[in-house]
């Protein structure tokens, strides 16, 4: 199952490029391959990945399929201190167009932060896009007020409008923000009136941690609380709580009249809920990206939904 994304013919699953090999700057060639043979051909990635661009750019040009692939990554990264500053916004891009070694499809800033000169930011973007470096630009940890805001200076200046969000969204609700930086993340789950947005806009919406760093994989058992500490310390942080693992039994729950893994239906959920979701999934295993895509060829009625939101 292939959608389309800004124009791209797309897997439904973006594999995220944040995982230790890619950061850490190992030959990851044969991951890729296996990825892009199972038809994954959306890369995430980011300044702030350590040298997960170059090694994406490595495989591009060995594999010399970059006509085949899209390619989002992010800048601006607000540590140690605030970034989304012009001269920040500038290095950054060069500095990933070096690393990537091509074009990108689309940029995003990776924070934000409200006391930014957001017009200038968005003037130099378009910079870019208008030389053709950048295909398209979006954010992510953005609000869709602060998106309306962009787009209505971008309307005024006859300028390309936010194409493409990167938040989180899963089955399950933050607790609290696991990560901060900047004006903090930010997680549209279980937000009706944010993922009413997306539905009406169709906005790419790039959920990250879609199976809530492993809380939404079977690992942590909803009445087992010895299976809780199976995830790390930013998954616990940001969802161990009781509404969500009431919500966790839930999706238990439906895995087992489905006959479908937790995750699954985790995955599953997202795609069901009618906006324009991409899953971004971190996973180095061929296996499970397969039952990842597999996951999305089973939507969920509205009535399974309703179930596992209650």
């Amino acid at each position: 199952m292939k959608k389309y994304l800004l124009g791209f013919l797309a897997s439904p699953i973006a594999l995220g490029c944040d995982s230790k090999p890619f950061k850490r700057g190992a030959d990851c060639n044969e991951l890729l391959d296996e990825m892009f043979e199972l038809g994954i051909n959306v890369f995430d990635t980011a300044r702030g990945y350590g040298k997960s661009e170059e090694v994406l750019g490595k495989w591009i040009r060995e594999r010399n399929n970059r006509d085949k692939i899209f390619v989002y990554t992010k800048g601006c990264l607000p540590y140690p201190f605030s970034r989304m500053k012009p001269r920040c916004l500038k290095h950054d891009i060069e500095a990933s167009l070096k690393a990537l070694g091509t074009h990108i499809d689309c940029y995003l800033f990776h924070r934000d932060d409200k006391r930014c000169d957001l017009k200038e930011m968005l003037r130099i973007v378009n910079e870019y896009v208008v030389a053709g470096k950048i295909k398209h630009y979006g954010v992510s940890n953005w609000t869709k007020e602060r998106i309306e805001a962009a787009n209505k200076i971008c309307e005024e200046n006859g300028w390309e409008p936010i194409s493409m969000v990167s938040n989180n969204m899963t089955a399950v609700k933050w607790v609290r923000d696991p990560w901060g930086g900047g004006d903090g993340c930010v997680s549209i789950s279980r937000n009706e009136k944010e993922i009413a947005f997306y539905k009406e806009t169709q906005i790419p919406m790039m959920s990250y941690s879609p199976v809530a760093r492993g809380f939404l994989t079977g690992r942590v058992k909803s009445g087992d609380s010895s299976t809780w500490k199976a995830v790390d310390k930013w998954s616990r942080k940001a969802y161990l709580n009781a509404a969500n693992l009431g919500t966790l039994k839930n999706i238990e729950i439906i895995a087992e009249r489905k006959n479908m893994t937790v995750a699954s239906v985790s995955l599953s959920y997202l795609v069901s809920k009618g906006a324009n979701v991409f899953p971004v999934i971190g996973t180095t295993n061929k296996n499970r990206m397969k039952a990842n895509l597999e996951a999305l060829d089973n939507p969920l009625s509205e009535e399974e939904i309703r179930f596992i939101e209650q």
